[in-house]
Parts: C-alpha cells; structure tokens; sequence
C-alpha cells in the first residue's frame, strides 16, 4: 500500500485533499486456468477506518508472477488522534470472498496507517488579537481622559 501523499492536512472547514491510494497486487500462485498459468476476476477491496471506501477492483486477469496496480481516490473524513493513533488504518483485501484456490492466504491483505492531520489551533491567535484590541481601547481611553483633564486645568 502506498499514497500519493506523505499526509493530509483536516482544514478549518472540515475539509480535505483528496488522497490515492495505492495498492500492488502481485499473483504469488494460485489457482490457475485451463491454460495453465492466469488467474482471473480477482476482486480488490479498499477499507479505510474499517469500513469499505469505493467499489471493488476487478482486475480482470493476472498471470503467475504478474504485479498490478490499482488504486483510489479517498477524502479523509477526520483527522487521527495523535495521542491514541498512528494514523488512520488503511487496508486493502484480495479475494475478500475467498474464491481463488491459492495455498497461502495470508497475503491477501495489506494495512498501513495514514496520517491525517488537524488544522493548527486558531485560539490562540484569537486570543492575542482580542486582547490587543482591549490593550488598543484601554489606552485610548486613558489617553482621552488625560487630554480631556488637562484641557479642564
């Protein structure tokens, strides 16, 4: 499994870029057709967060030792929690439904974490700018007091 990103950022407005995923299907062996050496109508699943994202793959055929690539496109929906998490599981499955007769099934399915990040704090910046805004009104109050004073000496 691979991205077409190193990560993805959750903007402000709960939004964000759109991430490939990638997934390289290679045939190890298997079940083999009457002409000796392709498997066929290999379906491919993609699981983001534990649910499926997108419809199946079919990969229509692929010959002993023959490498395919395919791929999604995705929209992260959350970002990952940092403190529990290493990033948002990524899965993809081959053959979900077990029909290809093949002697080792646990290569069927590949995960990696992908990071999604939060947008950074936006308080903090508001928080400065509000109290400059009453630093700003706290001085020009004191400031017209002092000159209304002194216009009454």
């Amino acid at each position: 499994i691979s991205f077409s990103h190193t990560s993805s950022y959750f903007n402000t407005q709960d939004n964000a870029q759109v991430v490939t995923i990638f997934a390289n299907v290679r045939n190890n062996g298997g079940s083999v057709d009457p002409s000796g050496s392709t498997t066929t109508d290999v379906v491919v699943k993609f699981y983001v967060d534990g649910a499926q994202t997108g419809e199946p793959k079919v990969i229509p055929s692929l010959a002993f030792g023959e490498e395919e690539t395919i791929s999604i496109d995705w929209k992260p929906g959350r970002a990952y929690k940092d403190d529990t998490e290493t990033g948002i599981p990524v899965k993809v499955v081959v053959d979900p439904s077990d029909v290809i007769s093949e002697s080792d099934k646990d290569n069927n399915e590949g995960e990696q974490a992908f990071k999604v990040l939060s947008p950074p704090e936006t308080q903090h910046s508001f928080l400065t700018g509000f109290l400059g805004l009453i630093s700003a009104i706290a001085v020009s109050v004191m400031l017209s007091s002092y000159y209304r004073n002194k216009d009454l000496e």
